[in-house]
């Protein structure tokens, strides 16, 4: 488990993520959550994210905007931590 840092409409938030699945070095499935009440129910039902080969999945699907806005943000957070973490 890992927290990140995000923005999302001009304010700064945090979320823990979880692997909850690894599937060898090629997939990963992470289970968000948001430390922000409002934001989490927002999420509420799509908060899984999967990677894989080392690039989040962020397919268009029928998520009204705001919520595919919000899962993109956090996605890029979750990427830049990974980032990061390799670059240390």
């Amino acid at each position: 488990m890992f927290s990140i840092n995000f923005k999302y409409k001009d304010a700064h938030y945090k979320a823990l993520i979880r692997v909850v699945e690894q599937k060898g070095d090629k997939e990963k499935e992470y289970r968000i959550t948001i430390m922000n009440g409002e934001l989490e129910v927002l999420l509420y039902g799509n908060h899984m994210l999967v990677e894989k080969d080392g690039k989040i999945d962020l397919r268009a699907s029928d998520l009204p905007h705001h919520i595919a806005e919000l899962k993109t943000v956090i996605a890029h957070a979750v990427e830049s931590f990974h980032a990061e973490e390799h670059a240390n």
